[in-house]
């Protein structure tokens, strides 16, 4: 009885075969280190940010503006005519501010 080695040890595993675990893939890691993600914003995106970035220095409340109405106020000064009321009123509800 002849024996064929080739065949006798099938439960052997094949190193000349590609599996998952001795596949190797070639990666210049350097190559990799070198190459950065980039973004570049266009001329009007870098304007907008710029802006926003001058508005968040702004504060929310101008305090001179609110001193000056409220002494208006208190002197008997202030006065907002009828029309300029319902202008207001009428261009918020147009604009969806206002509902009714």
């Amino acid at each position: 009885m002849r024996i064929d080695l080739n065949l006798a040890n099938t439960n052997s595993v094949d190193s000349s075969r590609p599996t998952k675990t001795n596949v190797s893939k070639s990666v210049d890691l350097s190559s990799v280190a070198a190459r950065q993600d980039a973004t570049q914003l266009s001329p009007e995106i870098q304007r907008v940010s710029a802006l926003e970035a001058q508005l968040a220095q702004l504060p929310e409340v101008r305090s001179d503006r609110v001193a000056e109405l409220q002494q208006a106020i208190r002197n008997g000064s202030y006065s907002v005519s009828a029309d300029q009321i319902a202008n207001s009123m009428l261009a918020d509800s147009l604009r969806g501010r206002v509902r009714f």
